[in-house]
């Protein structure tokens, strides 16, 4: 074989095992990277971007990712407690939320004070809306004086937030929703507790990396 021929050859090599190593990148950057666009919105605790799930990592201990709900969020420490949802309601209680649609979800919460609720439900209409979902909300609380300090709900139909407020000083008194609607299902992660005006500022960063934190993925 002449030298022309072996240069032609290695250049060829050279070009083939270029192209197989760029493609296979590409796979690997399919399969396992994140759209990192994201959406940044206000909520109550203040600013969270949406559409921002982060790769699971062994390495972050605080992070919860349920594959089989197809969810993740993220603890603020290891003071907080996840527990799955359907093991803490009653019989009759799941069977009637089953009955709606109700899959399951989790409870987030911190010296057993129940803060966050993650649900899971399946879509049982063709034509679900979040607006329809949210004013029917709205429309049952109005007789009890609330006031909706956020509401704003994506032209796209696939996510919303809305907050409730009865501007009453209690453990209760106020309540935020974050709504996600993907594959025929409406995942939604609720905080209910104080007002932001009665928190703390660790107490609102806390709630606010946990929404921040919670994508559908």
């Amino acid at each position: 074989m002449n030298i022309s021929k072996e240069v032609k050859l290695v250049r060829l090599s050279l070009i083939i095992a270029v192209i197989v190593s760029t493609a296979g990148l590409m796979v690997l950057f399919t399969q396992f990277s994140y759209d990192d666009s994201g959406i940044t919105i206000m909520s109550s605790f203040g600013e969270i971007t949406i559409f921002d799930p982060k790769q699971p990592s062994f390495l972050e201990n605080n992070m919860y990712h349920n594959s089989e709900l197809s969810f993740q969020l993220s603890k603020p420490n290891d003071k907080w407690d996840i527990r799955v949802a359907s093991e803490t309601i009653r019989t009759e209680e799941l069977a009637y939320l089953k009955s709606k649609g109700y899959v399951d979800g989790i409870y987030l919460d911190k010296d057993s004070d129940r803060r966050f609720l993650v649900s899971v439900f399946d879509v049982q209409s063709k034509n679900f809306q979040l607006e329809n979902y949210i004013s029917k909300q709205i429309d049952m609380m109005n007789s009890e004086e609330i006031k909706i300090p956020i509401k704003r709900i994506s032209k796209s139909n696939d996510w919303a937030i809305v907050s409730f407020d009865s501007e009453k000083n209690t453990d209760d008194s106020f309540s935020e929703q974050l709504l996600f609607l993907k594959d025929n299902k409406l995942y939604m992660i609720q905080y209910s507790g104080k007002s932001p005006e009665n928190l703390t500022e660790l107490e609102k960063s806390d709630f606010n990396s946990i929404l921040n934190s919670f994508e559908v993925i």
